[in-house]
């Protein structure tokens, strides 16, 4: 891309939504970046919006509140790009915005990206990106309002650069749990974080050490930090270096959002629960094949199906060598690289 080009990337964060759909925009936003390129994203004033996180990472937050109408947050998205010479590229990463918000945007930007991983909705774009791994190529052409190039499957996922480089100087393993990483996103509504601790409790072994994150919207810090303080268990919330600990971790627990594929990238096995609607075709999907162990929906699963899970899981080191195997080889982290390139050559 040519210097100062400008790009506008519109996804929301908040207690109820999770992280997710920001922390891959911000993934991308690094790699156009570094080549020159302007970026500013523009998210609604929710309660545990990322606007700090974002300008942290050194990129613009634009942070507008009022209604939740597609036609009241076009006005506002309009608003501020009116400030600004015409956008280059207008990304649109949101479940609630469809192709009647991307042709009222239109008129604002060159080129418009949507990025859709649950295909219920039709589109007016460009680029349309859904990086799942199970993915309906025709689906997806039934969606679209206007001829648009398809980025489809793992190839595109957008993990940030330090996963590639994590995934290069990884160090083989063999199948012992010794190290395990509960991380249940960014919010974490139903507290599974404090179920799979509790389950770790009741096994009540302890040749395994256990490093714990939650994200800034998770509303449930406190009695968190305190069940780790009970046990030894690291506690971090909202750290960068989270590949690090996934690269030195044995099995994670987790939900079955975006950070799936950052376990998976770095080979690591997980113990995953549905923490919203969205996230259980694609469990069930990756269950299926063996590539996770699925506990469920996220308020249904208790704390002893996570002891009865990690039971299964400490005696069968074997099964987890293979999963992890099996999953290392579906994403290489380089998956920004090919979304950028791909921008490039739309432009």
């Amino acid at each position: 891309m040519a210097n100062r080009n400008i790009v506008i990337i519109r996804a929301d964060a908040s207690a109820a939504i999770g992280a997710g759909h920001i922390m891959r925009c911000l993934a991308l936003a690094s790699v156009l970046k570094d080549n020159g390129t302007r970026v500013i994203f523009i998210c609604r004033d929710l309660p545990g919006n990322l606007g700090s996180v974002i300008r942290h990472k050194g990129f613009e937050a634009k942070l507008f509140s009022g209604g939740i109408s597609w036609q009241e947050d076009a006005a506002s998205t309009i608003d501020t790009i009116k400030a600004l010479r015409i956008v280059d590229w207008l990304i649109v990463d949101h479940y609630g915005l469809d192709y009647c918000w991307e042709e009222k945007l239109s008129s604002y930007t060159r080129k418009v990206m949507a990025i859709d991983d649950i295909a219920d909705r039709r589109h007016s774009c460009d680029i349309l990106l859904d990086q799942n791994i199970e993915t309906n190529a025709d689906r997806l052409y039934s969606l679209m309002n206007n001829p648009c190039r398809l980025l489809v499957g793992p190839e595109f996922l957008m993990l940030r650069k330090v996963f590639a480089d994590a995934r290069a100087a990884l160090k083989p393993k063999d199948g012992r749990i010794t190290r395990i990483l509960v991380s249940f996103g960014g919010s974490d509504p139903t507290n599974e974080t404090a179920k799979a601790l509790q389950a770790m409790q009741s096994i009540n072994r302890s040749n395994f050490s256990i490093d714990v994150v939650v994200g800034l919207s998770n509303p449930h810090q406190d009695e968190i930090r305190q069940l780790c303080d009970c046990m030894g268990a690291a506690f971090y919330c909202q750290i960068d270096n989270i590949h690090e600990l996934m690269a030195s971790a044995d099995l994670a627990l987790g939900a079955c959002g975006t950070t799936t594929w950052e376990r998976f990238c770095l080979g690591l096995p997980s113990i995953v629960v549905a923490v919203a609607d969205n996230q259980i075709e694609g469990a069930e999907y990756l269950s299926s094949n063996g590539l996770v162990t699925y506990l469920g929906i996220a308020e249904a699963v208790t704390v002893s199906s996570y002891e009865q899970s990690l039971r299964e899981a400490l005696n069968n080191p074997r099964q987890l060598t293979a999963m992890g195997a099996r999953i290392s080889r579906l994403i290489d982290g380089m998956g920004i690289y090919r979304v950028a390139q791909a921008m490039i050559n739309d432009e």
